[in-house]
């Protein structure tokens, strides 16, 4: 069955985005598109990490400028 669902996943767009990541396997792409579905359902990156829990934040004053780092949150 899970050897279907990688053939499957693999005709799709995202499969190629999420493939060229080194730690993602065949099957990690395929729960997370199960999960997520299509990138398409999503105007904003932002609202992808929010669904993963996850939030940026940006550590800056007036005199410098940092950088965002990524924080879980719950």
């Amino acid at each position: 069955m899970t050897q279907h669902l990688v053939e499957l996943v693999k005709t799709s767009v995202e499969y190629e985005w999420l493939s060229t990541v080194p730690e993602l396997g065949d099957t990690m792409i395929v729960d997370l598109l199960a999960e997520i579905g299509s990138f398409s359902h999503y105007k904003d990156p932002r609202q992808l990490i929010k669904l993963a829990g996850l939030t940026l934040r940006e550590n800056s004053s007036s005199q410098h400028k940092g950088q965002k780092k990524t924080w879980t949150t719950g």
